[in-house]
């Protein structure tokens, strides 16, 4: 029989020897072609990118029913994407997806949740902010708040059109 430390110890330094040549191929590569390098950082992403935007792709196509199912099951995988992630602008995506889905239903608090979620996400999004002014503002009851979200949000950012628009229409329907 085989000497049992003599086998793990070449086993062992054929590891090493492995790990030693790898190292020593990448970093000649990354010396000497560094084009090759971005190019497959650039495959990398892509692929991880072009997944999750043809999961949400393939959501949006589904029956309404299934279309609610897809979003949830994305949104969950999505959840530990931080906000400079290269997946946020798929993580955002999903919550408008969320929120214009459950208003087209009248699920005002469901869409208030969503809204929530997303400004938990990033809260300086101004986009996910002025929604969730939005739909406060129509909700019989919570209209209070969403003006008050819609008249903070202009007199901290009176110079972006899309807020001071929202603002200025919704001073016509109350008759100012």
């Amino acid at each position: 029989m085989k000497n049992p430390i003599k086998t793990l110890t070449n086993l062992y330094l054929t590891l090493l020897l492995s790990i030693s040549l790898l190292a020593f191929c990448t970093i000649s590569i990354w010396l000497f072609k560094p084009s090759l390098i971005s190019v497959f950082d650039e495959w990398a992403v892509q692929k991880y990118v072009n997944h999750y935007k043809e999961r949400l792709n393939g959501a949006m196509k589904k029956p309404l029913v299934e279309r609610k199912q897809s979003l949830d099951r994305l949104i969950v995988t999505l959840e530990s994407v931080k906000k400079l992630d290269r997946l946020s602008p798929i993580k955002r995506q999903t919550f408008l997806s969320l929120i214009n889905m459950s208003m087209a239903k009248g699920e005002h608090d469901n869409a208030v949740y969503w809204t929530d979620k997303w400004i938990e996400f990033d809260e300086k999004d101004l986009v996910a902010k002025l929604k969730k002014g939005q739909i406060l503002y129509g909700i019989p009851g919570r209209k209070s708040e969403g003006r008050l979200i819609l008249k903070e949000l202009n007199s901290r950012y009176p110079d972006v059109k899309k807020i001071s628009d929202n603002y200025t229409k919704m001073m016509e329907i109350e008759g100012y």
